[in-house]
């Protein structure tokens, strides 16, 4: 570390480690339960059919596997840089700087998106402001939050992100107990909405590879638990104990949800196409389905928000430490939080959504395209540091690996392997191809910026 660093570090006392694990769980959930699950996957299963289950379980085992592995390294090194640190452990400078401003460019684009539809379902409630009105309101505020304290921010987190939670969880039981015919008063249909609308593959194999590509956009955000075990109380019992829980459940969560979908409706159902929870609460008559799923989903938009926010300034921070991003992302606050970091990303969050806004159909687009493919390409990187800096066992750690260390290195290896397979479907799918060229730019431009900065003394290629 050399003397310049040390001056930014010394200087600060910190990051605060006040979360708890509730709050760091509730952190990555917010950053991945959205509003897709409610009312985007209805498209998903209309296109795909019953085998969008099948599609949601191999992405769910392999963001499982994914998430042991950066479970082993986060236990052993919480960092709030995360996943973008241990890239740098592993291939030096240009690992750290191109994940870490690749996921942070994703986090931007995921709040500006975010805020945007939540602007957009509050203009319908209250016209009399405009969107962007909203959208400033909202990213305002989140900063705001965001400015505070982390334990007050992961407290409001965890009291926002819960009530999807609650929804996204409650609702799959239900329909799980209608299926088996126990829940009264609703008819159990079987199988026979799989059975009678050209089973369980209706467009064929290949669609469940289409799939598994949308299930990926699906899970991107459990990774946030690792960012935020680097403000926990306790890190290496938080970072086993949220991390894979919340990789399970979410998992869980969309398989059943997928699961009992399919099983209540008809796949091709129009109430399945606008909404698959909507279809499962109508079908169990639960009363004022509409008007849940409304809040809910505006609720579930803004959590992602305020995830993405926080994760974005860590992000951010860690990289102002080892001089890859501007120095004042690493001045802390008096409340020990990066001020500078958290402002800078609201401001261009902020401007990606007004551009959004303004037009949806070209810029906007082109915003939203370029961050794409990025979740994967940081699944990818999480895989391969592990197989470079694999943390070997350690006796002063009283909570040891469950699975051989071997057998989770053949693991990882088969993560990479599926993940850069999903990259390469990406090019012949129709549907991701734009994304995946847009998604290309700023990759290139980060390349760019990285390999110039190793030819000079601006950043610190070893640390």
């Amino acid at each position: 570390m050399n003397s310049a660093e040390t001056e930014v570090r010394e200087g600060q006392p910190g990051l605060a480690a006040t979360l708890r694990p509730r709050h760091v769980s509730m952190i990555a959930f917010g950053g991945t339960i959205g509003a897709g699950i409610f009312v985007g996957s209805g498209q998903t299963i209309a296109g795909i059919g019953p085998a969008v289950v099948v599609s949601y379980l191999v992405v769910g085992i392999v963001a499982v596997v994914v998430m042991r592995l950066l479970s082993a390294l986060t236990q052993r090194d919480p960092d709030c840089g995360a996943f973008a640190t241990y890239a740098g452990k592993a291939f030096g400078h240009v690992g750290r700087f191109s994940v870490g401003w690749i996921y942070w460019w994703l986090l931007v684009v995921t709040a500006a998106v975010e805020c945007g539809a939540a602007a957009s379902i509050a203009h319908t409630w209250l016209p009399a402001m405009p969107t962007w009105g909203w959208s400033l309101m909202f990213i305002t505020t989140f900063t705001l939050i965001n400015l505070g304290p982390v334990r007050v921010f992961g407290e409001f987190q965890f009291w926002l992100a819960v009530i999807k939670v609650i929804l996204a969880v409650g609702v799959p039981a239900l329909a799980l107990l209608a299926v088996f015919g126990v829940l009264p008063n609703v008819h159990s249909p079987g199988l026979s909405n799989v059975v009678n609308y050209g089973g369980l593959l209706p467009f064929g194999a290949g669609s469940v590879f289409t799939g598994m590509l949308v299930a990926a956009f699906s899970f991107i955000g459990i990774e946030m638990a690792a960012i935020a075990s680097g403000e926990a109380d306790r890190p290496s019992r938080v970072v086993r104990k949220s991390i894979r829980v919340t990789a399970y459940t979410v998992l869980a969560v969309y398989v059943v949800a997928m699961a009992m979908t399919v099983l209540l409706a008809p796949w091709n159902s129009p109430a399945v196409a606008a909404s698959p929870f909507g279809m499962m609460m109508n079908a169990m008559h639960i009363p004022a389905t509409a008007t849940i799923i409304h809040v809910v989903v505006f609720i579930a938009l803004l959590s992602v928000l305020n995830s993405c926010v926080y994760a974005a300034s860590r992000i951010g921070y860690s990289l102002a430490l080892r001089r890859d991003a501007p120095r004042s992302w690493a001045r802390l606050s008096p409340s020990r939080v990066p001020r500078a970091a958290v402002i800078a990303t609201a401001v261009f969050g902020f401007a990606v959504s007004v551009a959004n806004t303004v037009a949806p159909g070209n810029v906007g687009l082109v915003l939203v395209d370029s961050s794409g493919a990025v979740g994967i390409m940081v699944w990818i990187g999480i895989a391969l540091s592990y197989l470079k800096i694999r943390p070997r066992p350690d006796a002063r750690l009283t909570h040891m690996p469950v699975v051989a260390p071997r057998r989770l290195s053949v693991a990882a290896w088969l993560a990479a392997l599926a993940l850069a397979g999903m990259l390469i479907g990406m090019v012949f799918v129709p549907s991701t191809q734009l994304q995946l060229l847009m998604t290309a730019l700023p990759v290139i431009v980060i390349f760019i910026v990285v390999l110039w900065r190793e030819t000079n003394a601006s950043a610190d290629p070893d640390w």
